[in-house]
């Protein structure tokens, strides 16, 4: 409760959050190269499917028709999704243990 407050005064003095995630998390769990990551690969997929003319039919010939008949943009969407949490944990992990080790040291 006291972080959705928080959140409404941080709004009427006029900086208002980049990004949705401010306001359900006590701090951001992405980071920016975790976006531009994320970016990058949905362009990567939306490329493919435009130059190469791939699809989720044509990558996966065998696969149920409700698979193969995805839109190419909620592919590439979950492309992006899927690299922005994974760079974002990577990183969020990596500094944890840095941190511990100059601590140690």
């Amino acid at each position: 409760m006291a972080s959705a407050i928080a959140n409404i005064e941080t709004f009427r003095s006029g900086r208002t959050p980049g990004s949705v995630q401010t306001y359900f998390l006590k701090r951001p769990f992405g980071t920016r190269e975790a976006a531009f990551g994320g970016i990058f690969a949905g362009a990567i997929v939306l490329a493919l499917a435009n130059w190469r003319g791939m699809t989720p039919a044509s990558v996966f010939p065998g696969a149920p028709l409700a698979f193969t008949s995805i839109n190419t943009g909620l592919v590439a969407l979950f492309a992006n999704a899927l690299v922005f949490v994974l760079i974002s944990a990577a990183q969020r992990a990596l500094r944890g243990s840095m941190a511990t080790t100059v601590e140690s040291a």
